[in-house]
């Protein structure tokens, strides 16, 4: 009976950990705009059951074409920015607008609830 408390607690214990951690739950990938172009990516709070509030934080990364060769270019992250902490709760969305001067960025989306939904 104790050995089987004592693994309850460190099951709840490690889920709650999880639930902790920040985590990436959408990446544009690397994105080519162009002129007048303006990309926005969206993380919402449709959240299960299990999930009442989440935090997300937005990360940009910035490149910069360094060589091309036959038609192949390669690119190298030039900066990046994260924002600050945005608390969501069920039915609540936060947006990312992303200029068009930038020409060449991802965006990642982290959160420390795999319930979040993002979409681009």
């Amino acid at each position: 009976l104790v050995s089987s408390l004592a693994l309850v607690s460190l099951t709840s214990s490690d889920s709650t950990k999880a639930q902790n951690q920040i985590s990436i739950v959408g990446d544009t990938g690397m994105i080519k705009l162009g002129a007048n172009q303006t990309f926005q990516i969206e993380a919402d709070g449709k959240f299960g059951p299990q999930t009442q509030v989440a935090v997300v934080r937005f990360r940009r990364f910035d490149y910069m074409q360094t060589v091309c060769n036959g038609g192949i270019c390669k690119y190298a992250v030039a900066s990046q920015t994260t924002s600050n902490p945005i608390t969501l709760t069920a039915g609540e969305a936060a947006f990312f607008d992303v200029p068009a001067e930038l020409q060449t960025v991802r965006v990642a989306v982290l959160s420390n609830s795999r319930d979040v939904r993002v979409n681009y």
